[in-house]
Formats: structure tokens, C-alpha cells, sequence
């Protein structure tokens, strides 16, 4: 029988299969904090700008964290270098699928502890577990550290960038695409991500509509 497994139930990480099949009592992942950086940019989701974020882990001896897993030094080291670091209770209650606050979920285990972020679950039955993500809703969380203030927004620079990127990648496929089928069709799908990308732009550079106050 199915079940999904939540946090406080032992979940590791079996070495004999891929790596997104997982039995009871493997894996072990420390502690983490989220962060963002200009570099790391934006996945374009459903017409909208979502910041592509970053884990921090905090293993011991590696990034300036401490031998006993402290991370205060190599957290401030980090913000230094221009990262942002999401406060790990930015996620309220009403962000996360489990209804719980923060977005950090421990689960035990004999090695340890495993660390996820809360739009995993995993899913299985007879002690093998498959892990999940609940995109749609991380996504949306993500999205929400723009409209709060969190993250700022994308700027006409990193607009820019990735125009030029999306450039790059037609201009390799227009060259041969009368004569090469597979540069046609991947022209195709470029020219549609650029029809996308251009319309996402419009829409989060447009100025806010004006509402009209009623006549007294």
C-alpha cells in the first residue's frame, strides 16, 4: 500500500539505486539555509519571474562553517559576496503544503538528520521511497519573496542578459536551419521562448493600473 512518509520518520538515501529512489535509513543531508544572488537570476514559471534559489549547507569544515556545523562566520562571509539569505521563517503556515511554519524539515535518521525544504514529501511503500516536489507550490512561495520585499524584482539588466542569451542561442540554430531539420525545430522552440520571455517582460515592467476613486 502507497503511503507518504512526512517528517520524523527515519528517510536515507540507498547507494545501490538512483538517486531519486530512497529507502528507510540512508541518506543524510545537514542543515541549510536558503539564499539568492543576482547571478543566480529567475525561472520564467507560468508567465512570471520566479528567483532561482540557492542552498546553503552547513557541513562541517566545508565554506567556512564550523567543525560543530556553527554558521553564523560563513553565513555573514556569504551575504559579503552579494548573497541574500532567506530568513528560515520566511514560509508561514499558509505557505507550506504541511500547514507548519519555516521552511526547513528535519527528518531522523541513524546517521543523523536529513534536511529538506517543505514542498518535499516522499511517496512509496515497503521502505522504498521516491522523493517529490511540490513545484507548483514552491514556486509560488518563491514568487512571494518578490511581492514582500525579500527579493527585489528582476531589473532591465538581467532583462538584458537573458535577451542576449536567447539571442545567442537563435542565432546558432538560424544559420542552418534550411538545411538541417533539427536546428529548424529547436528555431522553432527558441523563437517561442522569446515570444514568452518578451511578453513576461512587458507584463513586470508595465506601471500598476490606476484605480479611479468614486465620485462623492
Amino acid at each position: 500500500m502507497s503511503q507518504t512518509l512526512t517528517p520524523g520518520v527515519p528517510v536515507t538515501q540507498n547507494r545501490q539505486t538512483s538517486s531519486a529512489t530512497i529507502q528507510v535509513e540512508g541518506l543524510r543531508r545537514p542543515m541549510f539555509q536558503l539564499c539568492w544572488h543576482p547571478s543566480r537570476g529567475y525561472d520564467l514559471i507560468e508567465g512570471a519571474f520566479v528567483p532561482r534559489l540557492q542552498e546553503f549547507p552547513f557541513m562541517p569544515g566545508v565554506q567556512n562553517v564550523k567543525a560543530d556545523g556553527g554558521s553564523m562566520y560563513a553565513l555573514s562571509l556569504h551575504a559579503r559576496r552579494g548573497w541574500i539569505l532567506i530568513p528560515t521563517d520566511a514560509a508561514s503556515p499558509d505557505d507550506t503544503p504541511d500547514r507548519q511554519p519555516g521552511y526547513v524539515r528535519v527528518w531522523p535518521s541513524r546517521k543523523g538528520a536529513h534536511h529538506e525544504h517543505a514542498w518535499v514529501r516522499y511517496d512509496g511503500s515497503h521502505g522504498r521511497f521516491v522523493r517529490r516536489l511540490d513545484a507548483e507550490g514552491y514556486a509560488a512561495w518563491r514568487t512571494s519573496l518578490v511581492t514582500r520585499g525579500i527579493l527585489p524584482s528582476p531589473d532591465r539588466t538581467w532583462f538584458d542578459h537573458e535577451r542576449d542569451r536567447l539571442q545567442t542561442a537563435r542565432d546558432r540554430f538560424a544559420g542552418r536551419a534550411d538545411v538541417n531539420p533539427y536546428a529548424a525545430s529547436e528555431l522553432v522552440k527558441v523563437d517561442e521562448e522569446i515570444a514568452v520571455f518578451e511578453a513576461a517582460v512587458a507584463a513586470t515592467l508595465a506601471p500598476p493600473k490606476r484605480t479611479r476613486s468614486p465620485k462623492r
